[in-house]
């Protein structure tokens, strides 16, 4: 199932920097436990023109102050991601210019949080990441590109998310085959993506 929309929203540069935890890929050389807990899915991101802006989706843990940032990856690749076992949610999306830092190397002032209400309202729930698991999140694609600008000789930048799926089966295969340690781990599907399943049974019914 796949749930199909537009979240654009557009920014034009500026400067700055200002302090975002990243969360890394799991690599393929490093020795895991029973213990350890994950996430994965796919986070494609498509660009048009020439620019290295980008989108991030952001993961904040329970009693927690500050939330950890994936970004989203040109390739059709499905990712993995180790998480301290706890109650998590994703608060936002994030658009930003690009750069080596990506986020971390702007402003408050100079990056667009995409806030998950409206079309993404869906994705409001919570997930519980345990020893021993992984959590599918979804496969989303995000797309980033030039846009105009008031300013004369200037241009600004566009992005957001267009659709999350639930290909729980076909992703939970394609993490199998590039993570094989990972295959006795329980795997479950992320609450949001059962009710997006749900939801999209009963539009096909209308129609």
């Amino acid at each position: 199932m796949t749930f199909r929309f537009i979240i654009l929203l557009v920014f034009v540069s500026l400067t700055g920097c200002v302090q975002m935890g990243h969360l890394k890929p799991l690599s393929s050389d490093r020795e895991l436990s029973e213990s350890d807990a994950f996430i994965y899915g796919k986070f494609e991101l498509h660009r048009t023109g020439y620019q290295i802006s980008g989108i991030w989706i952001s993961l904040l843990e329970d009693n927690q102050e500050h939330s950890s940032l994936l970004q989203f990856k040109k390739k059709d690749n499905v990712l993995a991601v180790l998480l301290e076992p706890g109650q998590y949610r994703i608060d936002k999306f994030v658009f930003a210019p690009g750069g080596p830092g990506g986020p971390s190397m702007w402003t408050k002032s100079e990056i667009t949080e995409i806030p998950i209400e409206g079309e993404l309202a869906f994705l409001d729930q919570k997930f519980i990441v345990r020893k021993g698991g992984a959590v599918y999140l979804g496969d989303f694609i995000g797309f980033t590109g030039r846009a105009p600008s008031e300013e004369l000789f200037t241009f600004g930048f566009k992005g957001g998310v267009s659709s999350v799926a639930n290909n729980f089966l076909e992703t939970t295969d394609n993490l199998n085959s590039k993570y094989p340690e990972l295959k006795g781990y329980r795997k479950l599907v992320a609450p949001y993506l059962e009710s997006l399943a749900v939801n999209k049974a009963k539009q096909a019914g209308t129609h």
